[in-house]
């Protein structure tokens, strides 16, 4: 069926509810299911019966970057957005369209688009630091993947690619001070230990690399604040996993030192960094 540029025709067909509402109904199915295939077929259907709908170019444009076509889908979203410049999908996914085609900044201009639009998400945010992380702007990338991270703290792949940053491009344990680069993120502390406890605990098995990875992050955290009683409490563990017996010690001592009320014997009351200071600002 075609209605050409009959807008009065058009017009009677959308109050009648058909087919203008069954074929939107067909798109969000077929984008659920993800079955890019038929998105891609429907949507084109409902291209040709109304070309100004800005739906029908999205569903098709998004169906091209599930297959794989992304200069083709990079065109047809930016006819979405034409059409509505309002449409936050679609400045979303034209930005992971840029990423994909190696268009970083690009990709950063049109994620903080929909952001700035509205979209307040884990997604938005773990996004935005890969593409702020390929363009070599480590700093921001760090501060978006905590952000995701506070909205969704089990979104594994933010914690990997923070991981990632820490482990190979801010070795804290060999490099001068004068190349580290501190955040100044109050969440970051609590990251970095939280991690390094996961990865000492890991399968209650961990392996000697395994460790060494949660010592660099615990050396994080104390350059950070090297008044931090957990940091140093955690590293004391760890070392002792190791067999650094005198660096437990140390460790231990210096954990004791800096804050007395919140142990018990040779113990925190807890290990969460979190509850810690919770409990220390109790009274």
């Amino acid at each position: 069926m075609s209605i050409g540029n009959d807008r009065n025709e058009e017009i009677r067909i959308l109050k009648d509810g058909h087919p203008f509402f069954v074929m939107r109904h067909s798109l969000r199915s077929f984008t659920k299911e993800k079955n890019w295939e038929s998105l891609l077929m429907a949507s084109q259907n409902m291209m040709s019966i109304y070309p100004e709908v800005e739906f029908g170019w999205y569903s098709y444009a998004l169906s091209l970057l599930m297959l794989s076509e992304y200069e083709e889908a990079k065109m047809s979203f930016k006819k979405a957005i034409y059409l509505n410049s309002d449409s936050i999908d679609s400045y979303f996914h034209l930005g992971i369209t840029n990423y994909r085609l190696g268009e970083y900044e690009e990709a950063i201009i049109n994620y903080s688009i929909a952001l700035k639009k509205g979209m307040n998400n884990h997604l938005i945010y773990f996004n935005l630091g890969n593409a702020h992380y390929k363009s070599n702007n480590t700093d921001n990338a760090i501060n978006l993947y905590l952000e995701c991270l506070s909205i969704s703290p089990k979104f594994k792949e933010a914690s990997n690619s923070l991981l990632e940053i820490y482990f190979d491009n801010a070795d804290y344990f060999n490099t001068d001070e004068s190349t580290i680069s501190i955040i100044n993120d109050p969440r970051l502390l609590d990251y970095l230990i939280t991690q390094a406890q996961i990865i000492s605990k890991k399968e209650n098995n961990p392996s000697n690399s395994d460790l060494r990875k949660a010592i660099r992050l615990l050396n994080s955290a104390i350059y950070i604040d090297d008044r931090h009683s957990v940091a140093y409490y955690e590293r004391s563990k760890v070392k002792a996993l190791l067999g650094d017996i005198k660096g437990h010690s140390h460790d231990k001592a210096m954990a004791f030192q800096i804050d007395t009320y919140n142990r018990e014997g040779d113990y925190f009351f807890a290990y969460s960094p979190s509850l810690i200071k919770k409990d220390a600002g109790a009274n």
